[in-house]
């Protein structure tokens, strides 16, 4: 069986073969198979070479790349769902996958825009590589839109407390869209799931402290961060005071009241879960 490294080379020999060709032995004549199975197979080795690069002791690796992938691939195609293909099957590329990207924006005059960045952050945010997705919003902060703020918001919120506590991925977050304010004005949404990230990890004072810096910056704050509020208020009254747990509670209904923040199913659902537990 050819491996798919053979193949690519030979098809950028042979860039008009043809199936019917009468002079191509049956064995080259498969290397001119589908555009479909070509792909499949140039996926499949780029993603091979990227593993194999994450995988290297060798600390010169990541600058080998470039040099590697311009000598092997540089008459390959690439666009965005090409990219996000060689992605969802590179599990083991870690930040390799990076400096892929890197190659592709610098060196074949790949374009770097909100859609692509956001497969990247996605990738990142797959691997909880936080670190990772807060680097690469900075570096690429041109690009960076909706799409690539919501797929790091959406991290903040989606990946388990309990990885994302000891790595602090919610304030990555907030420096991200802090420093790239300028760039792209971070939505109500995002704010929320700000909020709901520290809510989820027990930093009462860092919620309460973006929640007063997002109502001073102009916005207006909905029942969705309010119950992020009191759901973290009433787990740690419940951790480390439970008589603590109605009043303190009592005061945010009183101070969502005051504000005309209507309370909502989510609400009750989070103090009788609370209360039951």
């Amino acid at each position: 069986m050819w491996r798919p490294e053979l193949r690519h080379l030979i098809r950028r020999l042979l860039p008009s073969c043809s199936q019917s060709s009468p002079h191509l032995t049956p064995a080259v004549r498969s290397l001119c198979s589908s555009p479909s199975s070509s792909s499949d197979d140039l996926a499949l080795t780029i993603s091979t070479e990227l593993t194999n690069f994450a995988s290297s002791t060798n600390q010169s690796s990541s600058l080998d790349l470039p040099r590697h992938f311009s000598l092997h691939f540089s008459d390959v195609r690439f666009n965005i769902p090409f990219l996000l293909e060689i992605l969802n099957i590179s599990p083991s590329a870690g930040r390799a996958a990076i400096d892929f990207f890197r190659w592709l924006v610098r060196h074949r005059g790949f374009t770097a825009n909100d859609t692509s960045l956001s497969h990247i952050i996605n990738y990142l945010g797959r691997r909880h590589d936080f670190k990772a997705v807060h680097d690469v919003l900075l570096e690429f902060r041109v690009a960076a839109g909706r799409e690539s703020f919501s797929a790091a918001a959406s991290i903040a919120s989606s990946v388990p407390v309990a990885l994302r506590r000891p790595h602090g991925f919610t304030g990555h977050a907030e420096r991200a869209v802090k420093r790239l304010a300028d760039v792209i004005f971070p939505s109500e949404q995002i704010c929320y799931t700000l909020i709901r990230g520290y809510s989820d990890e027990l930093k009462l004072e860092d919620a309460k402290r973006l929640m007063g810096e997002i109502i001073r910056g102009g916005f207006d704050l909905g029942t969705p961060a309010y119950n992020s509020i009191i759901d973290c208020v009433c787990r740690l009254c419940r951790k480390k005071d439970p008589l603590r747990l109605l009043p303190e509670a009592q005061k945010l209904l009183l101070e969502m009241e005051s504000t005309g923040i209507p309370r909502d199913q989510e609400t009750f659902h989070v103090l009788i879960y609370i209360c039951v537990r």
